[in-house]
């Protein structure tokens, strides 16, 4: 059964499920043109009401979805269906609800059906831009995204182009369309990120044709990221690094002038010849002159960083984050949360990098200039600790398993004339490093006391890291 008012871009779907019980889905981002967008505050509030997000579960591949066991009453599910199109649809009467039937319906496809037929296109139809004369052929159809349906194409004639390989980007969005052509024009000397040679808008020749908004780009022969590791194997740690390094230099430049990309998902990421990472799609990239960051009011739900009111910078490094754990793991087909970044076939150092990526917004780099000097100095060795003669005065934070527990610690510095600690901060001066950790904590929970160390130094402030032993000598003990 689907639920929805006259405004086809909204709608709920209830399903009854073998072996009993009932799942529903409430439209979410991943299906809606950047004009039906539902905003951060609409969000939330499905989420008030028991919905749960889009890719926590493989029911709804994109859209909020709850689940209700076989005791659930038709009451309880009928409320949560009105409150939803009431309260956050804004469905003002049930009077013009349609109400539908029957077979659940196969799972939806990023662009709608209405979008995706307007922007079908033959194989082998020929397509021109009028303004320089530039004619393309269609090929096969390579891919579509929330905007846009993707094909090979050839030139057919026309001033050659440096490429021979291309694709055809139909968009059905205009503003998505003017952004990834200005992009396109600003950043074609850019290496790293996929080249945009022509844009134009067509018309076909027949009655109540409507205009389609089109790109010629390169063509990226391993497509994207997700489709990438369905047939290769994972990036070895040094690949992954000088990748990365390569994709943040292009990234840092972006987010100097103010520009934050916010689709930073795999299916943006591309892969050419030699496993080289170029960025695509720029249709919801936004740009702040005061640095401000952008409205949260465009994203990829299944791969977007917890919901605020602005993208910062930090949001796009995030996604930054994910793509580095990506490289490493050889997948890219969900979010990697901390413990799946634990498991990673790579340095401690590599993972604390991640873990400071992928954490809370506040203890992110703030741009990918502080992710790049960050991978930049990885193998780096840091100028051996401070002298310590005594610890009067001096406050102290433990991490990490020590021989004794916490509390008989604190109470020895506590004895000594030293002051604990909790977390490190700006006033902290010592960071006390339990000798019985594993190598791999520092890309856990409780390694987040060591990031916290390097964020202070990249502040200028210099905390002093002892091992266990050195510090009981200074208790005397």
């Amino acid at each position: 059964m689907i639920i929805s008012s006259r405004h086809a871009n909204r709608f709920v779907q209830l399903a009854s499920l073998k072996g009993g019980g009932v799942i529903g889905e409430a439209v979410g981002n991943h299906f809606l043109r950047a004009a039906d967008q539902l905003s951060p505050a609409a969000c939330r509030a499905l989420r008030g009401m028991g919905w749960m997000l889009p890719h926590t579960s493989g029911w709804g591949n994109g859209n909020f979805w709850r689940r209700w066991a076989d005791a659930a009453s038709t009451a309880e599910i009928a409320t949560i269906t009105v409150r939803s199109l009431r309260d956050v649809f804004e469905v003002a009467s049930p009077a013009i609800l349609d109400i539908t039937t029957g077979e659940f319906p196969a799972p939806l496809t990023r662009v709608s059906p209405e979008l995706g037929a307007h922007l079908d296109l033959r194989r082998g139809q020929r397509i021109r831009n009028e303004e320089n004369g530039r004619a393309y052929l269609v090929g096969d159809q390579v891919g579509q995204g929330g905007f846009g349906v993707v094909y090979r194409a050839e030139q057919a004639s026309g001033d050659p182009l440096d490429h021979k390989e291309l694709c055809l980007k139909v968009c059905g969005d205009v503003s998505s369309w003017h952004c990834e052509a200005y992009f396109g024009q600003l950043l074609h000397g850019e290496s790293r990120v996929v080249k945009v040679f022509d844009s134009f808008a067509w018309i076909a020749r027949t009655k109540d044709a409507q205009p389609r908004y089109c790109l010629i780009t390169e063509f990226a022969e391993h497509g994207d990221l997700a489709k990438y590791f369905r047939n290769h194997a994972a990036f070895s740690e040094r690949k992954a690094r000088i990748e990365m390094i390569a994709f943040l230099r292009t990234l840092q430049q972006l987010h100097a002038a103010g520009v934050v990309h916010r689709d930073l998902t795999p299916n943006n990421v591309l892969v050419t010849s030699g496993g080289c990472l170029k960025i695509a799609d720029f249709g919801i990239a936004g740009q702040s002159l005061k640095n401000r960051g952008v409205k949260f009011d465009a994203f990829n739900p299944a791969f977007s960083p917890p919901i605020f009111e602005r993208w910062l910078a930090a949001d796009d490094v995030f996604h930054c984050g994910q793509v580095y754990a990506f490289l490493l793991a050889g997948r890219a087909d969900a979010l990697l949360n901390t413990e799946a970044v634990r498991t990673l076939k790579c340095s401690p150092e590599a993972k604390a990098v991640i873990q400071r990526c992928i954490g809370v917004r506040k203890k992110r780099y703030a741009s990918a200039a502080e992710m790049l000097r960050a991978l930049e100095s990885l193998g780096e060795k840091h100028p051996g600790p401070g002298v310590v003669r005594s610890l009067v005065g001096k406050r102290v934070v433990f991490t990490g398993r020590m021989r004794v527990v916490r509390a008989q610690a604190r109470l020895s510095l506590k004895k000594a004339g030293g002051i604990a600690q909790a977390k490190v901060g700006h006033q902290t001066d010592i960071l006390v490093r339990g000798e019985l950790s594993s190598p791999l904590y520092k890309a856990v929970e409780m390694g987040q006391k060591l990031l916290d160390v390097q964020r202070e130094r990249e502040a200028g402030h210099e905390v002093v890291e002892l091992l266990e032993a050195k510090f009981w000598r200074l208790c005397g003990q």
